[in-house]
């Protein structure tokens, strides 16, 4: 049952959140219904008893009939509870209502307008029944209770069964007439309401409505979801202007210049805005900080340009997304520049790291641990924290990190107290409400952790992108570490060995200088011809050997080639 829409019978539609949508309009319309009823009723009878002034039709029972519609209605008004089963009592009064025609127009022997009169309220009262049922049943059972009552009247009543076989036929001939438009109706009316619940369960999942705005008339007209994405009530319609003050001040030119625009160059838009708006209508949730999208597309009759159509979408939680993932980006962009910097050193980039992460993850404390001999000391620390400070040590027992150095993966602690850590000798000591840390690994060893936290709990929970933060910085500490440990073991390496060429080039000294004395001698002699070029090969010999230990001990070992060698 759809929205009586016209505005005085808005004073029908209940209010209140113990209703759905259609049992308000359910409410609405047999309230219209009990109160016109409530004034046909003792006119009816009137008009019904008019040809016979004898006609048994106290006037008393009718005005009892309208007394109890009135009462209805108003005790819909009052009580929650009578609302919940309105449609359900107002079916009974239906009931009530052809139980007595059927009554008066037997004690009248089914005169002309008696006859008439109980025809046409059961060709009525079925369609009163038939709102908002779920089925059919209750119209097949009222319109078989009707034929049933009017049968035993004309059966046991003072009529002979002929004047009533007419009667009895019409009141058949209603009920298969009836039965059959009223169940094509219900069918139409069961597959629309399956196609409307599936449109709004794919608008509700979507967060999307819709909207349209008529250009001649300039009337808004907002789906249910449009309305809920203002935070408004369903019943609320705005006027063009209140449509678009919803809007952020600085979006309020766009929108309107995008509706002129196809209004007068039939072009469609498709934008995402911001909503806020500082004139709003009374009674308007502010929904500062929230985006949606709005598209639109004009409709076009004979040329013109009649109507815009569009959807209305919320994208608030997209565009967070958005910006979390923005802010993620430039996080990791900020931690390879720092990393990546050939000129800092490690105490720098690891402060900077410190820093960006206290920035990123929202935290006062970041800190980088070594840990020895079951002790935890801090190496690097930036926040304010008395013993979350550079050269601070404490057991290893009472930190956080004795459970991080367990976990396979980053340890994270959102809210300390409500997971258990209040009676924890890490929880007692630094009183730390919110914690992050992973383990920084070198040479397949535990070197210490990477840590940030907070003295009062986090209000979001740590994200899996977050922990693969931290768990980066981690990973680099271990790297540069290791890389700093191989350089360290590769200098004391370079000095053994210097220091042992310089002891073989000092050992060497005497008896390379005893061969050159002899070679030169040798050269002076006057050796035979033969024997000259056994001495080249020595001379060169002796000359690679000298060039090598002078090599060895940087020039300073003293030797030197005499004048005589390769003469």
């Amino acid at each position: 049952m759809s929205d009586l829409a016209w505005p005085p019978f808005s004073i029908l539609r209940p209010e209140g959140e113990e209703l759905s949508g259609e049992q308000q309009s359910d409410v609405q319309a047999y309230r219209l219904l009990g109160l016109l009823g409530a004034v046909v009723v003792p006119v009816f009878g009137v008009l019904l008893a008019a040809p016979d002034p004898q006609a048994t039709d106290p006037m008393w029972a009718r005005l009892g009939l309208s007394a109890l519609l009135v009462g209805l209605v108003g005790a819909s008004y009052a009580s929650g509870a009578v609302r919940r089963r309105f449609a359900v009592w107002a079916r009974g009064a239906c009931y009530i209502l052809m139980a007595w025609y059927c009554s008066v127009a037997t004690l009248n022997g089914f005169a002309g307008s008696y006859d008439m009169g109980l025809v046409l309220l059961y060709g009525i009262l079925p369609f009163a029944v038939a709102i908002g049922a779920p089925s059919m049943r209750p119209v097949w059972w009222f319109l078989g209770g009707g034929l049933l009552a009017g049968t035993a009247g004309a059966a046991f009543g003072p009529v002979r069964a002929a004047e009533a076989l007419p009667t009895v036929g019409g009141l058949a001939t209603v009920a298969f007439v009836e039965g059959v438009v009223i169940w094509n109706q219900l069918d139409a009316r069961e597959r629309l309401e399956r196609q409307n619940d599936l449109f709004r369960r794919a608008q509700k999942l979507a967060n999307i409505g819709a909207w349209e705005y008529e250009v001649s008339s300039g009337e808004v007209f907002w789906t249910r979801q449009v309305r809920e994405i203002h935070g408004l009530p369903q019943g609320y319609e705005p006027t063009a202007e209140e449509a678009v003050a919803f809007y952020h001040p600085e979006d309020q030119p766009v929108i309107q210049g995008m509706i002129e625009r196809a209004i007068e160059e039939e072009v469609p838009f498709d934008r995402e805005l911001r909503l806020g708006g500082e004139a709003l209508p009374v009674g308007h949730e502010q929904r500062e900080g929230r985006w949606v999208r709005a598209r639109g597309t004009p409709q076009i009759e004979a040329g013109e340009v009649t109507s815009v159509r569009g959807t209305f979408q919320d994208i608030t939680e997209r565009k967070a997304r958005e910006h979390v993932l923005e802010n993620e980006r430039e996080a990791l962009r900020s931690m390879y520049r720092i990393t990546a910097d050939r000129e800092a050193g490690f105490e720098e980039k690891a402060r900077r790291l410190i820093d960006l992460g206290r920035e990123h993850l929202g935290l006062p404390y970041g800190f980088l641990t070594r840990i020895m001999d079951e002790t935890q000391e801090i190496v690097f620390a930036s926040g304010t924290h008395p013993l979350l400070q550079p050269g601070e040590s404490c057991p290893l027992s009472r930190s956080y990190c004795r459970n991080t150095i367990q976990e396979d993966r980053s340890l994270v602690v959102q809210d300390a107290v409500a997971e258990g850590w209040a009676g924890d000798p890490a929880h007692q000591t630094f009183e730390l409400g919110a914690y992050v840390g992973a383990q920084i690994i070198v040479e397949g060893e535990l070197y210490g952790t990477f840590c940030f936290a907070a003295e009062e709990p986090r209000e979001q929970a740590f994200a899996g992108r977050e922990r693969v933060f931290v768990e980066l910085m981690a990973q680099w500490a271990s790297y540069e570490l290791g890389q700093r440990r191989a350089k360290a073991q590769l200098k004391r390496q370079n000095a053994r060995l210097d220091s042992f060429a310089g002891l073989v080039a000092h050992d060497l000294r005497n008896p390379l200088n005893v061969a050159t004395g002899r070679l030169r001698l040798a050269r002076e002699e006057r050796a035979p011809e033969e024997a000259r070029s056994h001495l080249a090969a020595v001379d060169r010999s002796l000359r690679t050997c000298f060039n090598s230990c002078h090599e060895a001990t940087g020039g300073s070992d003293g030797l030197q080639i005499g004048s005589g060698l390769g003469r």
